[in-house]
């Protein structure tokens, strides 16, 4: 592939070409035939020339303030050519804003105002925010082209990324400007509208880009398959991307909808995530499915909880566990109570345990008849994939054995009073217009009783948990200790718990922490780490908490550590805040 190329002062040509994978190569080309190489003469009178002139002109005053330039640059602000619009904007923004901000306000010319307003944006003037919109609010949509519309928008969202929201009422009144020209015909013009609409969290923009999302078509750039090929590396990534062809414009929409808080209704969300869904079908660049996971994720983390559930059922990802072929537990079994469970797990460290045996358990225990734990599961209950990281092994312990002791309003059950006399119990994960439906047991999720509003005379919460207690009771103690392990690892076969359960005989030869190469600065931290291996702390962070104070304050720190384990010596430097680790 070229990657570079230049004319150099000999009247040659040189080019590089190479890249990762291919060899580099340094090319130079020599004109070797008869005809003159004099240089031609400079063109100084045609418009483009001109302009290449004033251009220089206005670039001149950039970089530095100059009282000249405000008064010279202005009238080029309204200029038809976009490089000296630029470059007049940024010849203003050198000098101090406080000169030429009334300025801006009462320009008389739309097209000078936006670029003007723009460039005070970027200066950052305190109280500017105010008067700016006002400014821009006057300008006529319609009477601008293409290029100016798109610049009153990208002015907008500088204006308000860096001055933040307006007051309600500027709010309002720049949806009241901007909505009705959206969507538009133009693809630029729609991406640009739907970012401002969005952060505005206009209560049209949804509906529109949803419906705006199932238009598009997805461009794909002109390639040449037979070049890409020649690297298997990026060449081969951008194929397969360009051959996947994913909707790059929806993209953009699902990025900006993703924050919207109002405007939606269930068949947007469907619509929405099915879009996600699809997208996650295609290929992309190295980071292309994270940062489509990334905008699902913070997606359903702005759905209100009371929907969550129902948007689950909706995408189908509610899952129905045939409990007849779950394993069991070995046992046998214990009465488990809080108390005593607490006990047993504290009564050494949670190490050398089985992640095979947990799964298992997290079976065998229904479990994963009515929770996620990373992919697997049913999903009518909790995630429980994050369970450890907000509870403590009491707190779990209680959720297990003790169920009814906090129920959640987002996984309560509801009791519905009919007006016949008879009671429905259930969690109602489906509100309709005329009906509620519900699920009335955690171990049959899609089986759904679905009840008529117009026959229910009264509808409250219940704090009986739909999760029966003591499911964990079949277990033996190491089998508990597998599950609970289970928990705390997330499902990592790489965590802690899963290490040997023996004591390390580690020996201590030398631990110096400080500035490193200078011993004047360091300190003897063995005693520190031999507490850390005593109490069978096989990873730390060795930070100046740790050892108790900061030997070189100001610089950073390294440690120098050398120790034998099984007959070998290891030595190790170790940055501040790094992981010491004895298990290799």
């Amino acid at each position: 592939a070229l990657t570079d190329v230049d004319v150099g002062p000999d009247g040659n040509m040189y080019f590089c070409v190479g890249g990762r994978g291919g060899q580099s190569s340094l090319y130079r080309v020599s004109y070797k035939g008869s005809a003159s190489t004099e240089l031609s003469k400079l063109d100084t009178t045609s418009v483009h020339a001109k302009a290449r002139k004033t251009r220089h002109m206005l670039e001149e005053f950039h970089g530095h303030p100059d009282p000249k330039a405000i008064d010279t640059a202005w009238p080029y602000l309204s200029s038809k050519d976009y490089h000296l619009r630029y470059a007049a904007r940024i010849a203003i923004e050198w000098q101090d804003p406080q000169s030429w901000a009334e300025k801006a306000y009462s320009e008389k010319s739309d097209l000078a105002a936006v670029h003007a307003l723009l460039g005070l944006a970027r200066s950052d003037l305190k109280g500017s925010l105010k008067p700016s919109i006002k400014r821009l609010l006057e300008v006529e949509f319609e009477n601008l082209d293409k290029t100016g519309k798109l610049a009153l928008i990208r002015t907008y969202a500088v204006v308000m990324s860096r001055g933040g929201k307006p007051e309600d009422d500027q709010i309002k009144a720049i949806g009241d400007q901007l909505d009705p020209h959206y969507p538009a015909k133009d693809d630029n013009l729609n991406e640009e509208l739907c970012r401002v609409l969005c952060y505005l969290q206009h209560p049209s923009v949804v509906k529109k880009t949803v419906a705006l999302m199932q238009t598009t078509k997805a461009n794909v750039p002109d390639f040449d398959a037979e070049v890409m090929k020649r690297n298997k590396g990026y060449g081969g990534r951008i194929l397969s991307s360009m051959e996947s062809n994913p909707n790059i414009l929806n993209i953009h929409f699902l990025f900006c909808l993703k924050d919207v808080q109002d405007g939606w209704t269930m068949e947007h969300r469907k619509a929405y995530l099915g879009e996600l869904k699809t997208l996650m079908t295609k290929k992309g660049g190295n980071m292309f499915a994270g940062y489509i996971q990334k905008i699902r994720e913070s997606a359903i983390a702005s759905v209100p909880e009371k929907d969550k559930v129902y948007l689950q059922y909706l995408m189908g990802e509610i899952k129905s566990i045939d409990i007849s072929k779950l394993p069991k537990a070995k046992g046998p079994g214990v009465a488990w109570t809080v108390d005593s469970a607490v006990k047993m797990l504290n009564e050494e460290p949670l190490v050398g345990r089985s992640l095979a045996n947990g799964k298992k358990m997290f079976s065998a225990g229904l479990c994963v008849a009515c929770h996620r734990f990373g992919m697997e599961g049913g999903g009518s209950g909790p995630d429980l994939t994050n369970l450890a990281k907000r509870s403590d092994y009491k707190s779990i312990l209680e959720s297990t054995l003790q169920p009814n002791l906090v129920v959640s309003d987002q996984f309560e059950q509801h009791e519905l009073k009919m007006k016949d006399g008879s009671v429905v119990m259930g969690r109602i994960v489906v509100d309709e217009k005329d009906s509620y439906s519900l699920v009335q047991s955690g171990l049959e999720p899609l089986k759904l009783k679905k009840v008529k509003k117009s026959e229910v005379a009264s509808k409250k919460g219940s704090k009986i948990s739909m999760m029966p207690g003591g499911l964990i009771n079949s277990m033996n103690a190491e089998e508990l200790k597998d599950l609970v392990a289970y928990f705390v690892s997330g499902g990592d076969p790489r965590h802690k718990v899963y290490r040997s359960g023996k004591k390390l005989e580690v020996e201590l030869i030398s631990a110096m922490y400080g500035e490193d190469g200078n011993p004047k600065k360091q300190m003897d931290v063995r005693k520190v780490i031999q507490r850390q291996l005593d109490a069978w702390q096989y990873d730390f962070a060795i930070t100046n908490k740790l050892v108790g104070r900061d030997p070189a304050g100001g610089i950073f720190k390294v440690l120098h550590l050398t120790y034998k384990h099984k007959g070998k010596t290891f030595t190790k430097k170790i940055k501040e805040n790094g992981i010491v680790s004895f298990y290799e």
